[in-house]
């Protein structure tokens, strides 16, 4: 929105929706992962259950970020050299930039509300392996959030053993 000097709105403008707020919600479960058990797993420090993120790197070491939500907010710390040179080995997003994020986030969040995110209506709750199978519930793997009409086609794909799945009948779960 427009703000004043004193910070008020003058005015706001309402986006118009271009995803499906299913799809919406896979992408912040997917961010979310990241620090439950992926590279950024240092910002459950926060002790905040909606902050998700990307952890970043290039080649040789030139850049390392993290781009991350939480509450109200979202960031990217960047960390790296005008002149492209190295950071140095082994300075990763997770590593280089996320503590600052973390620091920054802190006080950012401080005395906010964490920030619900219920699942939207025909979603699922499953149990996926590694490469995509549905799995049993309670049978280990990892939670993912699908839409029910993909629920189906993902009971389909267990019957093929191997990785020869026919083309048409491969498909996105988001």
């Amino acid at each position: 929105p427009r703000l004043a000097a004193d910070g008020t709105p003058l005015e706001t403008v309402d986006a118009p929706r271009v995803i499906d707020n299913r799809v919406a919600y896979q992408v912040v479960s997917m961010l979310r992962d990241v620090v439950l058990r992926g590279t950024g797993t240092a910002a459950k420090v926060l002790g905040r259950e909606d902050i998700g993120g990307k952890t970043g790197s290039t080649n040789d070491y030139r850049d390392a970020w993290f781009s991350g939500m939480g509450g109200q907010f979202v960031t990217t710390v960047w960390v790296g050299r005008d002149n492209f040179q190295s950071l140095g080995r082994g300075e990763y997003g997770g590593r280089a930039a996320l503590p600052i994020w973390i620091d920054y986030m802190r006080v950012a969040t401080k005395d906010q509300p964490i920030t619900p995110n219920p699942p939207p209506a025909d979603m699922v709750k499953v149990s996926v392996s590694a490469d995509g199978r549905l799995l049993p519930d309670g049978s280990g793997g990892v939670t993912e959030w699908v839409k029910t009409e993909d629920l189906e086609r993902m009971q389909t794909y267990v019957q093929y053993d191997d990785d020869s799945v026919p083309a048409e009948e491969s498909f996105d779960i988001f």
